[in-house]
């Protein structure tokens, strides 16, 4: 079994490079790019680690808190 992360980002270049080396690492990986999308990742599966921007919007087109 692969371990699984999880990269929650709203910059597609940051989670496409991280991306790229989860890869690399043989990682198999789920992006996010908001505060609700991770949570329903995060209800819907397990991960081994996280990998999170502290300035995460809530939603879609939403601020940070």
């Amino acid at each position: 079994m692969k371990i699984r992360a999880l990269v929650i980002d709203d910059d597609a270049e940051i989670v496409r490079t991280v991306g790229d080396i989860l890869d690399s690492l043989d990682h198999e990986h789920d992006a996010a790019g908001d505060q609700a999308c991770a949570k329903e990742l995060l209800v819907a599966d397990r991960y081994a680690y996280v990998l999170l921007d502290l300035e995460i919007p809530v939603g879609p087109g939403k601020l940070c808190r």
